[in-house]
């Protein structure tokens, strides 16, 4: 019996450490980023209608749904403008992705930078070049 607890003991101390050790590698390879999410519809018609009145969206089809997608960011401070702008009743889901892709990461920044300063009146069109980004480099079809 005493072997058992011991095996079972040393067995949890490697699995404690192993995951330890794997969580840093899996965070100092990878950086997180963000997606504005506002809506999940059943048809691509539906997700159209109820954001007709917003040029600067991405409808992606993913596990049998249409989500609607506003905006794509490294930063949430950039995530939560992007909430404000668009706080005309929509809700909002705020999804954490990973990539190790390092030439997105060096462009989503220097977009993360010039939204952060722009004015509201230029938000827009910086938003329409993160959509189109992150679309390009994650080869997703509208």
């Amino acid at each position: 019996m005493r072997k058992i607890f011991l095996c079972l003991f040393i067995v949890f101390l490697l699995a404690s450490f192993l995951s330890i050790n794997l969580s840093k590698v899996f965070a100092s390879s990878y950086t997180s980023f963000y997606l504005l999410q506002s809506g999940s519809y059943n048809s691509l018609s539906e997700a159209r209608s109820d954001f007709n009145n917003i040029d600067n969206k991405l409808i992606l089809y993913e596990n049998n749904s249409y989500n609607v997608y506003l905006g794509v960011s490294l930063s949430l401070s950039n995530i939560n403008l992007m909430k404000k702008k668009y706080n005309n009743g929509y809700s909002f889901y705020v999804k954490e992705l990973y990539t190790d892709n390092k030439k997105f990461i060096k462009n989503m920044k220097s977009f993360d930078y010039m939204l952060k300063f722009s004015k509201r009146e230029n938000m827009d069109s910086i938003i329409s070049i993160m959509l189109s980004y992150y679309e390009e480099n994650f080869n997703y079809l509208k």
